[in-house]
């Protein structure tokens, strides 16, 4: 169904929470975990703009984020059908520039969600036993962030900051979908092939403030985002009305539009440097998903078939697909170790519960990891610094007695899914 259009599974990298995306190398590689830096301007415009105060001259960050999903699926029709061979590959970076002795102001791209799902199954019998055989479906949903942030040194011990952003989002979706709520078409399954982009914007405010000479507390904060995006949907009815003997001509087209909220988020986190060369940490995030994915309206307009519009008397289509998701909470625990002058060594655990009910679950919202294991290491040779980070989402199963979505083909399904991920990070003060 339309529902991926809005998930957040499979290859975004980071997990669901949207301080999880777009982050460099040196904070992944610690679960996540933001600790303001010297040479990280990157950061601190995606987690807390308030650490952007922390830089000691101009620097500017590259990163490069390559992942890898895995998958199966099971229901009525399928056993263990694979998810198939998913991998991408992003760079994004940042320039921060101290102005005076308080203020320091950046600018970033950077993703906000990364979500790309390639599955391979059978396509199960809907109302009177329509389907369209062996599918392979395609969804993808990306959000990039290009932002200005700036931020303010209160005193030795206290900064603020804030950014604002705009976002751009495209969607795709390639499989058969089936009607939710529209009263004349609901429960019935058509081949859709959609495209949609869009713009939004949103802002950002955070504060760091240290506590004491070892101890570091930061928060922030991520407004939420509208965005309407626009664009065509193609397809065909064929299977479903030969199904119910209905002489129509199957091909259709339509001009779609899809409203996406991206959730607000929120973070905490506290840093404690134990020794001059260990320093533990940690952090809670919430995003609140139940707000924003309650439910999807998706419009289409401008229909091309005659057939379909005399039916319903009109030449658009709106559908509500629910959703219904809960607030997510992410629990984060990192450590980094230095060796020398140059070497240092990083790692991480989080935990984070899962959004996703099973009443909407399909392999196309299967955003329901809740652990990950992180590591890297980080190098720096006079004004540059190398860092490598690899995250491990174990696989997670989440099963599903009576669906709540239309028309019985996820009763007594199955969806287990995992990602990993390598981030290339590299800072260079100028």
């Amino acid at each position: 169904s339309l529902l991926f259009i809005v998930s957040v599974s499979l290859s975004r990298l980071t997990g669901q929470d949207f301080f999880g995306a777009g982050v460099s190398a040196q904070t992944a590689a610690r679960a996540g975990i933001y600790v303001p830096d010297s040479s990280n301007a990157l950061d601190a415009l995606s987690l807390n703009p308030a650490g952007l105060t922390s830089l000691t001259g101009p620097v500017a960050n590259l990163s490069l984020l390559g992942s890898l999903a895995r998958g199966d699926f099971s229901n009525a029709t399928n056993s263990n059908s694979p998810m198939r061979f998913n991998a991408g590959v992003v760079p994004y970076g940042a320039f921060g520039l101290p102005v005076g002795s308080r203020w320091t102001v950046a600018v970033g791209f950077m993703p906000d969600l990364l979500s790309s799902a390639k599955w391979q199954f059978q396509d199960a019998p809907g109302v009177a036993g329509a389907n369209y055989g062996p599918q392979h479906e395609t969804s993808q949903i990306l959000a990039f962030r290009t932002t200005a942030g700036i931020a303010y040194r209160l005193s030795p011990r206290l900064s603020v900051g804030a950014t604002i952003g705009a976002i751009y989002n495209s969607n795709t979706l390639i499989m058969p979908y089936v009607f939710q709520s529209n009263p004349d078409l609901r429960g019935l399954k058509t081949l859709l092939d959609l495209h949609t982009t869009g713009v939004g914007w949103n802002a950002s405010f955070g504060a760091t403030a240290k506590l004491a000479r070892d101890w570091e507390l930061g928060a922030s904060y991520r407004t939420q985002s509208s965005i309407t995006s626009a664009g065509n949907a193609t397809g065909n009815l064929d299977a479903q009305f030969a199904a119910l003997n209905i002489p129509f001509q199957p091909n259709f087209g339509y001009l779609a539009r899809v409203k996406v909220q991206l959730p607000p988020a929120a973070l905490v986190n506290l840093a404690w440097q134990q020794s001059p060369v260990l320093r533990l940490t940690v952090q809670s995030n919430w995003t609140g998903w139940n707000g924003a994915f309650n439910n999807l309206p998706v419009i289409l307009t401008n229909g091309s078939n005659s057939d379909i519009n005399n039916f319903l008397k009109t030449n658009g289509i709106k559908d509500v697909i629910p959703l219904a998701w809960k607030d997510q909470f992410r629990f984060a625990a990192g450590a980094d170790r230095q060796f020398g002058e140059s070497l240092s060594l990083s790692g991480g655990y989080a935990h984070q519960n899962n959004p996703v009910p099973s009443s909407t679950l399909s392999p196309l919202t299967a955003a329901i990891m809740r652990d990950a294991l992180t590591a890297g290491a980080g190098y720096r040779v006079g004004r540059a610094r190398f860092d490598l980070a690899y995250q491990f989402y174990l696989k997670a199963s989440q099963s599903v007695g009576t669906s709540g979505l239309l028309s019985g083909e996820f009763d007594s399904s199955r969806v287990r899914v995992g990602t990993q991920a390598l981030i290339l990070s590299t800072s260079f003060r100028l």
